[in-house]
């Protein structure tokens, strides 16, 4: 049974919010990610279980946006860059702005303000 949208709490994580009205967590660990998709998905989610390095979990909401859940466990910045660039593809292709090898610096700047949001971020 899930629980109801008053007993999920939405867990506490450094964002990035974008120009474009949407925003970006930073999950360091598999709770807080369980956490931030149990609220998101109203307690209907999958959650992720698998032992990788990190995942992006896109989220729609009507009227509301996009929300991004951007899972870093390993503390490599390699993968943080992983994942913050699956983000700011999502990011574009949400707001309609075009990328493409002759238009790659709106890319290039989206993922480098994430990159110095959440590059200091550390697991405890």
């Amino acid at each position: 049974m899930s629980k109801s949208k008053r007993e999920r709490k939405w867990p506490k994580m450094p964002k990035y919010k974008t120009m474009y009205g949407t925003s970006v967590f930073l999950c360091t660990d598999l709770k807080t990610l369980h956490e931030a998709m149990d609220y998101l998905s109203e307690g209907s989610s999958r959650f992720y279980q698998e032992k990788g390095l990190g995942v992006t979990v896109p989220y729609t909401r009507e009227g509301k946006g996009l929300i991004q859940l951007i899972g870093w466990f390993d503390n490599n910045p390699a993968t943080l860059a992983h994942e913050c660039l699956h983000a700011s593809y999502h990011l574009l292709d949400n707001a309609g702005i075009k990328h493409s090898r002759k238009n790659h610096e709106v890319l290039a700047y989206c993922l480098s303000d994430m990159m110095n949001k959440f590059r200091k971020v550390k697991k405890g």
